[in-house]
């Protein structure tokens, strides 16, 4: 509870408070038969107010955040093998280990530029089965050659995590912790999926795949293994 909810309903109980008092030594003093036409009154007035002072307490509702739009596929895609390999990738439900945890699968495409990751990547993406098995969204988080250093890292998570989730905290320059935050807010919603374009260093995708390992599956593009 915040403070104005705090606040509010000590003034609430502090009201109700002094009624009962007020009525109290009234009857007392000239009994109840002058108090009970107040009471009824004031009782009102009481519970009135009290229900105001609790209704302001209520914090305003978030705005939605709106479902990203599905990525375009170019018109001279050609559909091939590879792509309903990764389809089925990311649509597979989560795997249990025999240590008995689980973890949401994360799958891959690399090689050198120009072969067409990011294009196999947007056409799973704007595929209707794989927005179905989302229902938190498909996100699309482009990194680049560019993002270098913990500070920018960090900073980028912090961006796609207000593009994601709505969420506004100051996570400060620290990669990881950018990172388990981004995973505690994915793992409050419902299945979403990550499409991590370009990555280019270890460092940049480490704090995309923090937490939520039963809520957000990641599809990653690199040029490395």
């Amino acid at each position: 509870m915040g403070l104005r909810g705090r606040w509010g309903g000590r003034a609430a109980i502090a009201l109700c408070v002094g009624a009962g008092v007020w009525l109290l030594v009234t009857a007392l003093r000239d009994g109840w038969g002058r108090a009970d036409p107040v009471a009824s009154v004031f009782g009102s007035v009481a519970g009135l107010a009290a229900l105001v002072l609790a209704l302001r307490a209520i914090p305003a509702p978030r705005p939605p955040v709106p479902r990203p739009v599905p990525p375009e596929v170019p018109e001279w895609w050609v559909d091939r093998d590879e792509a309903d390999a990764v389809v089925r990738a990311v649509r597979r439900r989560t795997r249990r280990w025999r240590s008995g945890g689980s973890v949401a699968i994360t799958a891959g495409l690399h090689g050198a530029g120009g072969f067409g990751k990011t294009t196999l990547a947007k056409y799973v993406a704007a595929q209707r089965s794989v927005q179905r098995r989302f229902p938190g969204g498909v996100h699309l988080v482009t990194i680049g050659r560019d993002v270098r250093g913990p500070a920018a890292v960090a900073a980028k998570v912090a961006e796609e995590t207000r593009l994601i989730t709505g969420d506004t905290v100051e996570t400060g320059s620290d990669p990881e912790r950018a990172g388990n935050h981004l995973g505690s807010l994915l793992a409050q919603r419902p299945r979403t999926l990550l499409v991590i374009d370009d990555v280019w260093e270890h460092e940049q995708l480490a704090p995309f795949l923090r937490g939520a390992p039963h809520s957000c599956v990641r599809l990653v593009t690199t040029r490395k293994t």
